[in-house]
């Protein structure tokens, strides 16, 4: 029966990447996850266009709000907020955030994504996939699309059907296995027949590594991901910084410092648990 309650949980939580940590915003574009849409999309809202400016203007930071409301369907559920951007002039760069609500003005939790865009006057299509928290009091989202105002510089942002869709999820590139329950791409079809030990007499064989600032989601769900595997094992795991889990040491419970084994297997992709052999 544990082992059944445990195969469920580390699927639950599977679903649920622990990996966060603001993108940084800077001028030259980030790497943002890709995705190709099945078509024709499932739109769940479209938005209005909108243009947010410096002029006519006086506040330091530009902010424009595209809310989706209703959510509980999404709880722990992935969706995708989809847009244009073009900047036409200035050169403040474009930032882009997710905030969970579970009423105006109780925010749960946020997340910043990465946005890409071009040379000024280049219209540049943006995607940020959201993954969103499984919490009972998330009633509706929002993504915050802002720049900060530089100096007297004038600044434009032109932004162009921005839609709130379904994700789909993709078939894997040809030749290459898709691994469930969340497990890293490196995973081989030989290490995949070798047994994933996370629970051996009653001792957890892995970690949970979180970013070294980890946002509200992410602490939230490493936090709920160590007190299932509580409940359903009679004990644990650790939860650490990612920098400890590269260094290969993290603090153990009697304060020692205690080697971190097989670094190439791991519960999770990401930031999720790093599981060793037990």
């Amino acid at each position: 029966m544990k082992t059944i309650r445990l195969l469920l949980l580390i699927s639950m939580f599977a679903a649920f990447p622990l990996r966060a940590g603001d993108a940084p915003a800077a001028s030259q574009p980030a790497q943002a996850e890709t995705f190709q849409p099945a078509q024709p999309e499932k739109i769940l809202v479209r938005r209005d266009d909108a243009v947010i400016t410096t002029e006519g203007n006086n506040k330091t930071v530009i902010v424009k709000l595209f809310p989706l409301f209703h959510v509980e369907k999404y709880r722990g559920r992935k969706i995708v907020f989809r847009m244009n951007v073009k900047r036409t002039e200035g050169g403040a760069p474009l930032k882009c955030r997710l905030r969970c609500w579970a009423k105006p003005g109780d925010l749960l939790a946020d997340k910043r994504y990465p946005i890409e865009y071009g040379r000024n006057g280049e219209t540049v299509p943006v995607e940020c996939i959201l993954e969103l928290p499984n919490m009972e009091q998330l009633k509706h989202i929002d993504m915050s699309i802002a720049f900060t105002r530089r100096g007297l510089e004038k600044c434009t942002w032109e932004l162009s059907d921005a839609r709130f869709v379904e994700y789909e999820e993709i078939s894997s590139p040809a030749g290459k296995k898709t691994v469930d329950m969340g497990l890293p791409a490196e995973f081989t079809a030989e290490k995949e027949k070798q047994p994933l030990v996370l629970v051996k007499d009653g001792k957890i064989g892995f970690v949970i590594v979180t970013a070294d600032k980890p946002d509200a989601i992410a602490q939230f769900a490493a936090k709920e991901l160590k007190d299932h595997f509580a409940l359903a094992c009679g004990a644990a795991p650790e939860i650490i910084k990612e920098s400890q889990y590269k260094s290969g040491h993290h603090g153990g419970r009697d304060g020692h410092r205690e080697k971190i084994r097989d670094r190439s297997r791991s519960a999770a992709s990401g930031n999720a648990g790093r599981g060793t052999a037990g």
